[in-house]
């Protein structure tokens, strides 16, 4: 106000010069508004932006790049019919037409976008103008066949020859619209992405804060899998704008890939900046279907349509929702409504099958791919997704030859391109056949790991299928893994996954321990585990909730052996004591959308123990009316209530008294304390009297009072006895009784922690050693035996349990260590085959021992101990 009276003053006074200045003073202020609406709206600062813009526009409705950041900015924040009532001055304008197009695409308006962008070919932003009329004219054509496709592809093959033919210094925006036109003709000619790649980092390397191209870089980058490139990408585009819609949508997708949690999720970022952002619903959607709530996840998808009641995203996620309901006419209905954006496009049988995939159900994985090739034999996507799933029911030969397809029209998807690496070197593998299994091996771990595999998979086999009163109808493929990254690509194609072993119904697949660290897992304990899988995904035709199906398999390890399946542990108490875990009713949250860190492994312990409380109620018959419930289409509300006669609050209300009375001791042992730090991230902390028993037993051993060790000690595990992981109250007896020569009661704890903790491998060795040197041999060889079972490969080991078993005339322990032995390629060869040759005659296997030994003999034919057993087994007349 003091400013325009200034320049009144100055024109009447200064008639000949103020108005000059005046108009001066006037420009620079409207060239700050405008500097200053635009760069709110480059920093998010939609609703600053907004006001700005249109304060700017008052002053001086020409300048356009004003009205530009008007319509984004109110498209942006879900307005975009206000957008366009606000801006309906300027569109006429080719400047401001692709901000138009963009609001009318939002609302579902896509022959009036078509319009805008045919004027924005008169404008700065024709290149691009012509890659969305491009696009846009395949969403306008229901009847679209792949000969319109292929006009699409010779218009944007036109318009890059003739802008590289023009050559000269190019824009950013130029640049940008190469760069997209370059990408969708990437779906024909993959070399096209790499001219994309080149084209955005000029483009960006002009313009460093390009958003719309950081953002699509990013996302190019998420969709050949390439998920570090593509975090990178769009954390410098989120750094510039955090509030950028396309891209906290594109990180939510990344993170959803990668299995990310974080602090600030990305789609409530997104719903704040936006309450109907289409990708926000659908992400949320998809989450809910993850978690088997289809119909709140309808409800979900359906807020995506608020805006445009014909966008293809939520139609599809509905489309997924009622086929896992079994709803199959809603199905078809709602995926019939994407199609009318998606004519000619694989897309939603794409997204289809990954959500099938997601949920187990690979199968219908396989078909709604297959149904995306037929629709668009060139996506490269649908056919990897094909494979990938063939291979997982068991199809090699037609999933390797539809991955071999999709890698010669797309080579960048990385997915794809492992697949068919792994299976470059598994072509040699080799299959050991057994009554009910297939165990596929490494050629070089086939000798070894059939002598353990193969017995294990058929005890579980006869367990499991006795106590579930269920007969498996094919043969049961189990794959063998020794480097965790092969077994992560059999899974999903990529490195990283976390996981041990997986069950695709009749496929398995499991790492063996050169996978993993010593004593990290046992592969034994993840066999059984994977395999009750097998069952519980066969009696209910995939349909098990993940947590259930999980529940029992840590139940069914538990009861196959004492060690296995983990068994109540301190943070487990503290967790379930401080509330962060979830209740009965909704413990499948656990296992696919967990909290924080740890929630997903103590998930797992916990689920198992429901299954307990379930069978002590009602026995196995209560199982397996839960589990052909799901195969006949109920849910987990209903079945509870109809076996159990419990709703979701008696459930919960139940689990919780019989939990907290069976583990009494525990929670009087344990409390679990919250502790938030400085980023908000929540951890839960251990306090009670066991921590404080530990921390007395740790100080006194630093200082070597041994005594005082073993008492503090003895409370830890009075206080919690079934804790045998590292740094336990038995670990430190041992250390203590072992210091003070009582060998006698430091073998004791060491007992005490094998039978605990499957993966004590060092600890059963050691336990093996006490034994022998107090003349157990029957102890030393029970704990060898069991150490060699943890890690087979260790020829320590087997040549120890060889010896002492041979020593207690075990026959078949003492041949079967001694086959392992000469299975991992000992030093001495002729001696490991001579000892074979040994234990093969005491047990009377006379033939066998004779061509063991010759075996050796041929390698050290002055070999005089093979040559006296050699005379040995002929003097024995039973030779042939």
């Amino acid at each position: 106000m003091i400013a325009h009276r200034r320049c009144t003053l100055a024109l009447v006074t200064f008639f000949g010069v103020a108005p000059s200045v005046c108009v001066a003073q006037s420009q620079s202020a409207r060239a700050a508004s405008a500097a200053t609406a635009t760069a709110l709206y480059q920093r998010g600062e939609f609703e600053a932006a907004i006001t700005a813009a249109e304060q700017a526009l008052r002053i001086d409705a020409t300048k356009l790049s004003n009205a530009v950041v008007l319509v984004r900015a109110l498209t942006d924040v879900g307005k975009p019919a206000e957008a366009l009532e606000r801006a309906a001055k300027w569109r006429s304008q080719p400047l401001v037409a692709p901000a138009i197009a963009g609001a009318l695409e939002s609302l579902g308006r896509m022959r009036d976008a078509s319009d805008a962008w045919q004027l924005a070919l008169r404008g700065p932003d024709s290149l691009r103008a012509i890659v969305e009329l491009a696009r846009l004219s395949n969403l306008l054509r229901a009847e679209m066949q792949q000969g319109a496709a292929n006009s699409v592809a010779t218009r944007l093959n036109r318009m890059l020859v003739q802008a590289n033919a023009q050559g000269g210094s190019r824009t950013a925006s130029d640049l940008h619209a190469m760069a997209t036109a370059a990408r969708v003709l990437g779906r024909s000619d993959p070399q096209r992405f790499k001219d994309a790649l080149r084209f955005y980092d000029r483009a960006i390397a002009l313009e460093p804060d390009r958003l719309d191209a950081l953002v699509e870089l990013g996302e190019l980058f998420l969709e050949k899998f390439n998920f570090a490139d593509s975090r990178t990408t769009l954390d410098k585009a989120l750094a510039i704008n955090a509030h950028h819609p396309r891209g906290l949508a594109a990180l939510a997708r990344l993170n959803a890939a990668e299995g990310r949690r974080v602090l600030r999720d990305p789609v409530a970022r997104l719903l704040a900046v936006n309450s109907a952002n289409v990708d926000a619903h659908v992400l949320l959607a998809y989450r809910l279907i993850d978690a088997e709530q289809y119909d709140e996840a309808i409800v979900e998808a359906r807020r995506g349509l608020a805006t445009d009641s014909t966008a293809h995203e939520p139609w599809v996620a509905i489309a997924a929702a009622r086929w896992l309901a079994r709803d199959v006419s809603g199905h078809r209905d709602a995926l019939a409504r994407a199609h009318l954006r998606l004519a000619g496009s694989a897309e939603a049988e794409a997204a289809l099958a990954d959500v099938s995939a997601r949920n187990r159900l690979y199968a219908d994985a396989v078909a709604f791919a297959r149904a995306g090739v037929v629709r668009d034999p060139r996506d490269a996507h649908a056919l990897a997704l094909l494979g990938i799933n063939l291979l997982r029911t068991g199809d090699v030969t037609t999933g390797r030859e539809t991955l071999d397809r999709a890698f010669t029209i797309d080579p960048y998807d990385v997915r794809v391109k492992n697949t068919l690496d792994l299976l470059d070197s598994y072509a040699k593998a080799r299959t050991v056949a057994t009554e009910h299994f297939d165990l596929v091996l490494e050629t070089g771990d086939a000798e070894l790991m059939s002598l353990y595999a193969s017995p294990l998979a058929e005890e579980a086999y006869a367990a499991l299928t006795v106590r579930y009163g269920f007969v498996l109808s094919d043969r049961v493929r189990m794959e063998f893994f020794r480097s965790h990254a092969d077994f992560s690509v059999r899974a999903v194609g990529l490195a990283g996954l976390g996981a041990l072993g997986v069950a695709f119904g009749n496929v398995l697949a499991i790492e063996l321990p050169p996978a993993r660290s010593r004593g990290e897992f046992h592969w034994g304990a993840v066999l059984w585990h994977e395999f009750a899988h097998t069952i519980t995904l066969g009696m209910t035709n995939n349909r098990v909730p993940r947590w259930v199906s999980e529940g029992l398999s840590v139940h069914e390890e538990r009861r196959a052996r004492r060690e296995w399946g983990g068994g109540v542990t301190p943070m487990l108490i503290a967790a379930y004591g401080a509330g962060r875990l979830q209740p009965v009713s909704r413990l499948n949250n656990g296992f696919v959308h967990p909290r924080y860190e740890q929630e997903l492994i103590l998930s797992y312990a916990l689920s198992a123990y429901v299954f307990e409380m379930l069978e002590e109620l009602k026995g196995m018959a209560g199982i397996r009316a839960l589990l052909l419930g799901y195969r006949d289409g109920s849910n987990t509300p209903q079945l509870m209530q109809q076996v159990y006669g419990l709703d979701s609050t008696a459930l919960d209300a139940t689990f919780d008294r019989w939990f907290r009375a069976k583990f009494s001791r525990e929670f009087a042992a344990v409390r679990g304390t919250l502790r938030t730090n400085p980023a908000g991230e929540t951890s839960i902390e251990l306090a009670g009297p066991l921590r404080d028993a530990l921390g007395v037993a740790g100080t006194a051993m630093q200082q070597k009072q041994w005594p005082e060790v073993v008492q503090a000690a003895q409370r830890a595990v009075t206080s919690f006895p079934s804790f045998a992981e590292t740094g336990s109250g038995y670990h430190f007896l041992v250390a203590a009784r072992t210091a003070m020569g009582d060998t006698a009661n430091a073998a004791v704890a060491l007992a005490a922690i094998v039978e605990r903790n499957a993966e004590a491998i060092d600890e059963n060795i050691a336990l093996a050693s006490m034994l022998q040197r107090s003349r157990d041999s029957t102890g030393a060889m029970a704990a060898l035996d069991r150490a060699s079972l943890i890690d087979p490969f260790d020829v320590t080991v087997q040549t120890r349990l060889g010896d002492v078993a041979f020593a207690r005339r075990a026959w078949p322990l003492a041949i079967r260590a001694r086959r392992a032995v000469l299975a991992i390629g000992p030093t001495d060869r002729a001696d490991a085959l001579y000892r074979l040759a040994q234990a093969l005659s005491a047990s009377g296997d006379i033939t066998t021992a004779r061509r063991e030994v010759l075996r050796a003999l041929d390698l050290a034919p002055n070999f005089e101990a093979a040559q006296d057993l050699l005379l040995t087994i002929r003097s024995s007349g039973k030779a042939p």
